[in-house]
């Protein structure tokens, strides 16, 4: 079971998302992670930027016809995809791709800082934008064949997916009244 604890951050922006869960590793050292989009990042989100994706397999870049890190987010302010950040401590510690699907946006290139793995942040970043589409009454779709959401693919059912041939496909949750 996990427990879910929403707050608000001092400049009104963002919740802060907690998540524990006793299938984690390392149980009481869950980082609490706040949801951001990756527009026009600072001095400091490129050197995390840089971090992160030198951690990233090989093949990330080469699927968007880019070089490095810089080509890569500006492949993701082009309209027809997003770059998802989790945030910890003033640091970007993770990333997903979103690109635009039929059925709301596809998540690729799930990717964790491995200083920080093993402490829920991609479940955290998952639960975030569920959260997220669920507001903008949108699906979101994982497939089922992704190698870099491997990891993630049996716990998909938790974030309200369901399989569908070589998708998963969640679909929004109808808003609370």
């Amino acid at each position: 079971m996990s427990l879910l604890i929403i707050t608000s951050r001092d400049d009104g922006t963002n919740g802060c998302l907690w998540v524990e869960s006793p299938s984690h590793k390392n149980e009481g050292e869950v980082l609490p992670v706040y949801l951001e989009w990756v527009e026009q990042p600072s001095e400091q989100d490129w050197v995390d930027l840089e971090k992160l994706y030198k951690e990233a397999p090989d093949p990330w870049f080469a699927d968007f016809g880019v070089a490095d890190t810089q080509g890569y987010v500006a492949k993701h302010q082009d309209g027809e995809s997003v770059l998802a950040a989790g945030r910890f401590n003033d640091r970007l510690i993770t990333a997903a791709s979103l690109q635009q699907h039929e059925r709301g946006y596809l998540i690729q290139h799930l990717c964790v800082r491995s200083v920080t793995r093993e402490r829920g942040v991609a479940h955290q970043l998952m639960v975030r934008l569920a959260q997220w589409a669920d507001e903008k009454g949108l699906g979101l779709v994982v497939e089922a064949n992704s190698p870099d959401l491997s990891t993630l693919l049996t716990k998909l059912e938790e974030y309200g997916f369901s399989q569908q041939g070589q998708l998963w496909i969640r679909t929004p949750e109808p808003a609370a009244q």
